[in-house]
């Protein structure tokens, strides 16, 4: 039905607007031809709707008429049978608000329950191979990346991590290297040697870029001139490390066919490698075949944090040292609810029985509409290379969790009630459970 439930609704929403649009072209309302790019947000205040859109608002410059007007006209064509919406109204001079109908939130805690393990991944990512590259990066950013990578993977991406070793580096220092890396859940199942490029990548890189007229001779030194800093790329006979990476990026994506690249590394070296980007533009790379991501800077709390505090801290935005606790506190109390008051039954009943109709709560309604973002959180997070997005999300569904603890009892006479709040808290953990297991941090069924 709906495996990324807020994109499944925003498409229905759209829909709507734009059938609406076209029912007011036939009619001769609105001048306009087409389908309209709707833009959809969440309100901020319930009170207002789920989402709201300012569709009358752009809409003046192209046809000509008052956003009043636009807005009055689309509502006067709505068709809203066999959807989720319940009503939409205007708000000011120009903004539509969206009511969605209950069972929509009904649904989607149907869907979480059976989806299970399974909820919150998506498929925007279409199987395309993606290379997460490392180079001479600390623990700390090694460790973010490992986050991004994992989250990739669960928007649908191939995703492979790979660390780039220089040649100066020997072996001792690599093997510490892997067992420090595997004390905070990183596994690289990749490792690219710096001396492999001399086989032959080196030689055909500066060849090719030589034959299209991007390099410049000077004695037993060559430049890349295609871009603004002139970079070395053979010094007194030696290819600098400059050159090292075209070639090791150009392997990559003409010959081993990935179809992103993406380097993590720090602030100090995006300027290299936009020089190396430009290079690969002119061989022939699209530019967003490539990218680089600078990590976070660590704070000075992280140092000694463990496995899974470092990963927590290191992807979170919000400055607060026990964040991990209390989501995991809320997942491990969810679970001593679901053990001492359930054994098992909700597991037995199918979700399309339980009767989520009751959750009235604001707290309940709070909890379950935040749960129905996991699969957009992911997307996002995917699409703006951010583990934090999730991270924060996580951290909102513990605190909404435990709001609705504080006001809701679950241990009621009323049986429809009760299973109905033990169905929301089994939502809620399979959303908190699926979330850690995505950043690779455990979600732990007691706390000691």
């Amino acid at each position: 039905m709906m495996a990324d439930p807020i994109r499944y609704i925003t498409e229905q929403i759209a829909g709507v607007l734009n059938s609406a649009l076209t029912a007011a072209q036939l009619d001769g309302s609105i001048a306009y031809q087409g389908v309209y790019d709707v833009k959809l947000n969440k309100t901020r205040d319930t009170r207002h709707g789920d989402f709201y859109t300012n569709m009358p608002v752009e809409m003046v410059r192209i046809t000509g008429k008052p956003s009043d007007y636009i807005a009055r006209t689309l509502l006067e064509h709505i068709n809203l049978s066999g959807t989720y919406i319940d009503r939409m109204e205007i708000a000011g001079p120009g903004f539509i608000n969206i009511f969605l109908k209950p069972k929509w939130f009904y649904d989607v805690l149907t869907l979480i329950l059976k989806e299970r393990d399974e909820y919150g991944r998506v498929d925007i990512g279409d199987n395309r191979k993606v290379l997460i590259s490392f180079h001479d990066m600390d623990i700390y950013t090694i460790v973010w990346g490992d986050c991004l990578a994992n989250i990739l993977e669960a928007a649908g991406y191939d995703v492979l991590r790979e660390r780039y070793v220089n040649s100066d580096k020997n072996m001792q220092e690599v093997n510490d290297e892997i067992v420090n890396l595997r004390l905070y859940g990183v596994v690289l199942p990749s490792w690219f040697y710096e001396r492999q490029l001399y086989d032959s990548d080196l030689r055909e890189t500066v060849e090719e870029m030589d034959i299209m007229g991007y390099v410049r001779h000077e004695g037993d030194d060559m430049r890349f001139v295609a871009d603004r800093h002139n970079a070395l790329i053979l010094k007194e006979g030696v290819f600098t490390d400059i050159t090292m990476r075209m070639a090791y990026y150009r392997r990559k994506i003409f010959k081993e066919g990935y179809d992103m690249v993406i380097e993590i590394g720090d602030r100090a070296s995006a300027d290299t490698f936009e020089t190396v980007r430009e290079a690969m533009i002119c061989l022939g790379c699209e530019p967003e075949h490539l990218g680089y991501i600078a990590a976070p800077d660590y704070s000075p709390s992280m140092e000694g944090a463990g496995r899974d505090a470092l990963r927590f801290m290191l992807s979170s935005s919000r400055d607060k040292e026990d964040g991990l606790f209390e989501v995991q506190y809320a997942y491990a109390r969810i679970c001593s609810i679901l053990r001492h008051m359930d054994s098992n039954r909700v597991a037995l009943i199918p979700p399309e029985e339980i009767d989520f109709s009751m959750l009235h709560h604001p707290a309940e309604q709070a909890l379950m509409r935040r749960l129905a973002e996991l699969p957009h959180e992911i997307t996002v997070a995917a699409q703006y290379r951010q583990p934090a997005i999730l991270v924060d999300y996580l951290a909102d569904v513990a605190d909404l969790f435990h709001k609705f603890y504080d006001e809701c009892r679950v241990r009621i006479s009323n049986n429809d009630l009760m299973y109905a709040r033990l169905g929301l808290l089994e939502a809620a953990r399979i959303v908190l459970a699926n979330g850690l297991y995505i950043l690779n941090i455990e979600a732990p069924e007691r706390l000691c």
